[in-house]
């Protein structure tokens, strides 16, 4: 693993960090919220997400309040496409968190889309573990974990963002003279 956290978590990220898979049907719903049951089931999946990591040697994580509303709008939009997130030059996830005040020095995400809507937190680790999203278990560089259940529309969707805050905020654009 490299001593550079940054770079390889956005090499992550660009070669498959975020990972979906997908079976079965759409069923379409006019639902704007998660089913009462995604808030309960998001900590099953925080404290599986985080046995994993501990697992691996690092310690606990800790529960961002950050990372875990920007999951929840990565859920809700994989949810809901064709939806998309603006990255503004930046990756959107790092876009979505620099928005929130949270800028990263190291980060990853996992995201499950299972469209038959029947699937468990237990499923998402599964799936993260069977594909390279399985990198950003063992990152003991990352901090932070935010997790997000989203069922809509016929889809079970999780999110885990990890992360480490206290990076630099971009500079502001040059000003024209």
């Amino acid at each position: 693993m490299s001593t550079h956290p940054l770079p390889t978590c956005k090499a992550i990220a660009r070669t498959a960090a975020t990972a979906a898979v997908a079976t079965g049907a759409v069923a379409m719903s006019t639902l704007a919220t998660p089913t009462a049951s995604a808030d309960a089931l998001s900590g099953n999946l925080w404290n599986l997400y985080n046995s994993q990591h501990v697992s691996a040697g690092c310690p606990g994580y800790t529960m961002s309040q950050v990372l875990g509303d920007t999951a929840g709008d990565i859920a809700h939009t994989l949810a809901n496409p064709p939806g998309g997130i603006a990255g503004n030059g930046r990756t959107p996830t790092d876009g979505m968190l620099a928005n929130r005040g949270y800028y990263v020095t190291s980060w990853g995400e996992a995201d499950y889309v299972n469209n038959s809507g029947n699937a468990t937190p237990q499923d998402a680790i599964n799936f993260w573990l069977a594909n390279p999203t399985k990198e950003i278990f063992p990152n003991c560089n990352n901090h932070d974990l935010g997790t997000a259940v989203w069922i809509q529309n016929g889809k079970w969707v999780a999110v885990a963002l990890t992360g480490t805050g206290g990076g630099t905020p971009p500079a502001p654009p040059e000003q024209p003279h």
